[in-house]
């Protein structure tokens, strides 16, 4: 809340405290407190003013002009002012605010409307608004200002100096004085009345060690000191992403299948209040294509896979999200689908098969390698028969898991199979030297 200290003419305006002093009026009501120095609740919007009490010896008037005489000491200290207001005499042509002029021995004069009795009675006082406005979007809370001699003494809810408020010069340097906190004031200054929040820290040198939530090697330029020591006592809690995916999408999928039309990639965040507002983005790794930047972090955003993404041989496509935390520090998450070739077991009273026999095999499933653990049911005077895609991982033993013994296979042949998405590949066909009536299990490796 800016105080505004017009050049000469209000600074030399402050008086002596106390309640036969001088007091600081609120729009035209004295506020004198039993308190030394006196003090006034300041709302933010409202005009106030130092009142001089003692000021006024006398007021006449003439053809339309009001003297007044002063006390030697107010008059000395006085220029010529606009906005100057008299107030408290029983005439009310006297009262209110003007531009004055000083004529010498103590005397101003200034102009009034109407013929009022002359000399003026009553209590006549002047004073000098101060403005208190919000101009200053870092304070909005209210406080207490006195007046003691030539001096302003701002308190918060007390004197205490640490945690409370305080004078910032128009050059934002703080003015420190000792407890009590009275500040002389230079003339033709602004002033702000602000917190602990706004004042600044400066680091000379780095910091040596660890400290709360501020790492070694950390810098501050005019950091906002309550900010550096929220950092002292809280550790900082980097945000992270905990899941990322597109909804509905499994993984592996089989070769040649299509990621296609509208789908939502979703996502969760941890400590979602140190990520920077509209820092979210969506990659494609594997294609090197920016999807999104400067999203919300809501959690989802709809994309149109158009044109589709396959693959035609076994493959990964990667995606990946990336946050900025309140750091500028970029934290991710990849998601990834992959494209797999399906294997096929079963049995078979054929010494060869063709494709659709393989395809009708009574067991598949996707996988990236031909080991593994291979289940049989009993079938009477049938071969146990495993084809596995040719580029992937082959088996070269064959063991009963029951009995830990080799099961005896032929030498595998070839077979081109067309799966169902039309991808054409080559199958090496595994099947036992022996038809093997039984159930049985074989760990292929």
């Amino acid at each position: 809340m800016p105080v505004r200290v017009p050049g000469k003419k209000f600074s030399q305006y402050y008086g002596q405290g106390g309640g036969n002093g001088n007091n600081v009026v609120y729009k035209g009501a004295i506020y004198e407190p039993s308190d030394f120095p006196p003090l006034a609740t300041v709302a933010i919007g409202d005009e106030y003013s130092v009142g001089l009490n003692n000021a006024v010896i006398s007021i006449t008037s003439s053809g339309g002009e009001a003297t007044a005489k002063l006390d030697s000491t107010t008059y000395n200290k006085i220029i010529d002012l606009t906005d100057f207001s008299m107030e408290g005499t029983d005439q009310p042509e006297y009262n209110g605010v003007y531009n004055i002029t000083k004529l010498g021995s103590n005397q101003i004069k200034y102009a009034i409307t109407g013929t009022p009795v002359s000399p003026a009675t009553g209590s006549p006082r002047i004073r000098w608004p101060l403005s208190v406005t919000d101009n200053d979007p870092t304070k909005t809370d209210t406080g207490q200002v006195g007046y003691n001699g030539d001096e302003l003494r701002w308190t918060g809810t007390s004197y205490d100096y640490i945690g409370q408020d305080r004078l910032l010069k128009d050059d934002g340097v703080n003015l420190e004085p000792v407890n009590p906190r009275n500040i002389n004031l230079p003339t033709g200054k602004d002033y702000k009345i602000n917190d602990v929040s706004v004042v600044k820290y400066t680091t000379t040198t780095p910091t040596t060690s660890t400290v709360g939530g501020i790492p070694a090697g950390t810098s501050y330029t005019a950091e906002q000191l309550v900010s550096v020591v929220d950092q002292l006592l809280h550790e900082y809690l980097p945000p992270a992403f905990i899941s990322f995916a597109i909804s509905g999408q499994t993984t592996p999928i089989e070769v040649g299948t299509q990621i296609s039309g509208l789908k939502d990639f979703t996502w969760n965040t941890s400590n979602q209040g140190n990520i920077t507002a509209n820092s979210i983005s969506i990659y494609d790794i594997t294609n090197s294509a920016t999807l999104f930047t400067g999203l919300a972090n809501d959690g989802t955003e709809q994309y149109d896979f158009t044109p589709a993404i396959t693959k035609t041989t076994q493959a990964s496509n990667v995606w990946m999200v990336e946050g900025i935390n309140t750091k500028l520090q970029a934290f991710v998450r990849n998601y990834t689908v992959s494209w797999y070739w399906r294997k096929y077991w079963g049995t078979s009273p054929n010494d060869t098969m063709l494709e659709a026999e393989i395809k009708a095999l009574t067991s598949s499933s996707l996988s990236n390698t031909g080991l593994g653990t291979y289940s049989f049911a009993a079938a009477i005077d049938e071969y146990k028969v495993i084809a596995i895609q040719e580029g992937l991982p082959q088996p070269t033993t064959f063991k009963d898991q029951l009995t830990g013994f080799n099961v005896p296979m032929e030498s595998p042949y070839v077979v081109s199979v067309t799966n169902d998405y039309g991808i054409t590949t080559n199958f090496n066909i595994y099947r036992t030297t022996n038809k093997l009536g039984g159930d049985l299990t074989i760990i292929a490796s």
